[in-house]
């Protein structure tokens, strides 16, 4: 297992200070909220539910992956986040992703019925539902070693191969990370974003 709890005294100290202070802001922003039925102990603190804050999540971690340069038709192109199975996020994802944009990238958003969809569409991020849970290991081998970042949330799916997995902590939303899934499909997770994981398997040396 990578970090505990406190992640954000421990991990960030160590990172360079531009990022340390992109991330520790915005984890600080996010670590912070609450949803729905949870007491924020802070009647001001907007109440966020889960969903709003893993979409949150799910749209800053690409802004700390690099992709290979073939990966986009052009330095507009936009960065395809697709959700596979049961959406979970609502019009939320839709309204964050028009204020988005990843380096000279718009962010757009599709929903997806399979995997194929997925791969036909050139999803850069792919967030794999609940509800395909019984499928995860074909929907990874269909994959493969394409760049595609898989996101999921659910217990387990980092293990089976899925590269980012929300987890929930102490009411918060933290997040695991299979790095050797993301380096064999070529993609470059930041060290800083590897720190700050709860849980992570560590790539491979050159």
């Amino acid at each position: 297992m990578g970090k505990p709890a406190g992640i954000l005294t421990l991990a960030v100290c160590g990172a360079p200070a531009r990022c340390r202070r992109m991330l520790t802001g915005f984890f600080l922003c996010l670590s912070a909220v609450f949803w729905s039925g949870a007491p924020s102990g802070d009647e001001n603190r907007p109440i966020r539910t889960e969903y709003e804050v893993k979409a949150a999540f799910l749209l800053k971690i690409p802004s700390f992956v690099n992709w290979p340069t073939n990966a986009f038709s052009s330095v507009d192109a936009p960065l395809v986040v697709g959700i596979l199975g049961k959406d979970p996020f609502g019009n939320v994802i839709d309204e964050l992703a028009e204020a988005t944009k990843l380096r000279s990238h718009p962010v757009t958003v599709c929903r997806l019925h399979t995997v194929k969809e997925a791969i036909d569409k050139n999803c850069h991020v792919l967030f794999i539902a609940s509800s395909e849970e019984e499928c995860i290991e074909e929907i990874v081998a269909v994959i493969g070693n394409k760049p595609i970042l898989t996101v999921g949330d659910v217990p387990g799916f980092a293990a089976r191969g899925i590269m980012i997995n929300f987890v929930v902590i102490n009411k918060t939303v933290k997040f695991e990370i299979n790095a050797k899934r993301a380096q064999d499909a070529g993609l470059r997770i930041s060290t800083q974003l590897l720190e700050l994981a709860v849980g992570s398997t560590k790539p491979r040396k050159p």
